[in-house]
């Protein structure tokens, strides 16, 4: 696809290339650095493009908003760009809203995401490479040898994996590369008119505009962290663009040093002023709570007794699941919010608050895990009620904290004295305290990628048994495992705790064969990577 996005950039500028040559305007003793560019440019648009086919989108895109880093330090080495506090500062905050919105998980580097990072310096090289060249060079030019480079060096391996795209195909890559055409040329025009520092901070606003575009072209609603991210951004843009517009100003005004040194020291207290409220604004929600919260054991809920035959009953819980769950065509079960009479919803709330008031402790161990994961789901059906009608559990924000987001920190339960939340439940008690992959297959969180609410309470007694047939469903559903044009997508679940499926892909891959049917375990086998995540947030009710 490289290859054939920057071929048909070639045919968009095939005028611009004849113009040139037919009035010798082309024509360069530069060709050291148009060679360098070029080379460095392709060897970039390789790893991107085998980053994109190796790791999501978000962990391709976080790292690929280094390069304005880069460039950065590139013009005060290579190109002698005076370094202003305001620019450094604008690009670290700009980048730092890259952060917010994108919220890349922690986990283990794979090659992909070494691969973009690989990239970004050599786009980053690419990008003051381009503002040297326009000091001799013809914005055509520079974009046209740049294109024929890239296009040269991605040919032998397009010709190893070649396969000819549909006319649909043909379609998207004939706008797309009409797109990247126009924005070489406006870069490089930008490039002739303003220093590479001064523009960095501005680069960060693609992904503004990328978030807008889906809300209004595809209907994906933004959270609130793309907003503030976004916002960040914004500000980080303008204060940039304002400030090099009042240096300009200057400069032709003739403005005394004394005026400029004052001017310099309101851009610092400034610049700092911007950075202290993204410290403070952080600062309400550490950064380790925007990603999935890890299995981190709390100690008080180790306790059980292994002698106790007491058995925990769940027949409220069972009835209204039998009632209330069914299961769809495509193999999801959904819950009839909708149809919940006010009768069972008390029903509900009492069952919870039986729950809540027995003494945990003193069962066994099997006990307990049916416990907490009926506890766990019916908490999550009782919440949604209360909030119903929502779109997706998203919606209900109701947990602590300035920037929080969903249900899951709000301490819905108190059990043997203690205040539990949601989260409390699924990441410091039964991941911890089990380690055993197959919950996250029996726990629902009311969402269509979640796997399915079963229709019946779970019990110690069937546990094992509940549990390998949940994962089999799930491995063996698309929302699950999927193929698509040869290309494998896999549920979010399984990166978002991949941790807890053997720490990396081929742990992940392995445990996706072990309950596959035979066919898919046969292509998973074949196939040896993870390609794509998704996960429906959409509720699963049925009405």
């Amino acid at each position: 696809m490289a290859f054939q996005r920057y071929a048909i950039t070639l045919i968009f500028l095939a005028p611009v290339i004849l113009c040139e040559i037919r009035n010798y305007r082309s024509r360069t003793r530069r060709y050291g650095l148009h060679t360098a560019r070029g080379v460095l440019y392709a060897i970039g648009v390789i790893l991107w493009f085998y980053a994109m086919a190796h790791i999501p989108v978000a962990e391709v895109t976080a790292p690929g908003f280094t390069a304005p880093i880069f460039a950065t330090i590139g013009a005060a080495l290579f190109l002698g760009e005076r370094q202003y506090f305001r620019r450094i500062s604008a690009v670290i905050i700009g980048f730092a809203g890259t952060g917010v919105i994108l919220r890349p998980d922690v986990q283990v580097i794979e090659l992909g995401a070494l691969a973009q990072l690989g990239a970004a310096p050599l786009f980053a090289a690419s990008l003051f490479m381009s503002k040297k060249l326009t000091e001799t060079e013809h914005n055509g030019t520079i974009v046209a040898v740049m294109a024929i480079f890239v296009t040269l060096t991605l040919l032998p391996p397009a010709l190893y994996v070649w396969r000819s795209p549909t006319i649909e195909e043909m379609i998207w890559l004939f706008g797309l590369a009409g797109l990247a055409t126009l924005r070489h040329l406006t870069m490089t025009q930008a490039f002739r008119c303003a220093e590479v520092t001064a523009l960095q901070p501005i680069s960060f606003l693609q992904l503004v505009w990328a978030t807008l575009l889906g809300f209004y072209a595809f209907g994906e609603e933004p959270d609130l962290w793309t907003w503030v991210g976004g916002g960040i951004i914004v500000t980080s843009a303008t204060y940039i663009a304002y400030r090099e517009a009042r240096a300009r100003n200057r400069a032709r005004a003739g403005t005394s040093q004394k005026g400029v040194d004052r001017m310099e020291r309101r851009g610092y207290h400034t610049g700092l002023v911007l950075i202290l409220v993204l410290a403070a604004a952080v600062g309400f929600r550490p950064f380790e709570a925007l990603a999935v919260p890890s299995a981190d054991p709390w100690p008080r809920w180790r306790a059980a007794d292994t002698n106790s035959p007491a058995e925990i009953r769940f027949a409220a819980w069972d009835d209204l699941l039998r009632r209330y769950v069914v299961a769809s065509p495509d193999g999801i079960n959904l819950f009839r919010y909708a149809s919940v009479t006010a009768a069972d919803k008390t029903a509900l709330a009492n069952e919870v608050d039986r729950l809540t008031a027995l003494p945990i402790s003193s069962f066994n161990r099997s006990q307990q895990l049916a416990y907490w994961i009926n506890l766990y789901n019916a908490t999550t059906v009782k919440m949604v009620l209360a909030h119903y009608p929502v779109d997706t559990i998203m919606d209900i924000r109701i947990s602590p904290g300035l920037f929080s987001f969903g249900p899951w920190d709000k301490k819905l339960l108190r059990i043997e004295g203690e205040a539990v939340s949601l989260n409390d439940i699924e990441h410091r008690i039964l991941r911890p305290l089990w380690a055993d992959p197959r919950i996250h297959y029996v726990l629902n969180c009311a969402s269509l990628g979640c796997p399915n609410l079963d229709a019946r309470a779970y019990t110690a007694k069937d546990m094992e048994a509940r549990l390998a047939a949940a994962a089999w469903a799930f491995v063996n559903h698309p929302r699950g495992v999927r193929f698509e044009s040869g290309e494998l997508t896999v549920s979010s679940i399984y990166d978002w705790f991949i941790a807890d499926f053997g720490g990396d892909e081929v742990g992940v891959l392995a445990h996706l064969r072990q309950y596959a049917a035979p066919v898919l375990k046969e292509r998973l086998a074949k196939h040896g990577r993870l390609d794509r995540t998704a996960y429906d947030w959409r509720l699963n009710g049925s009405d």
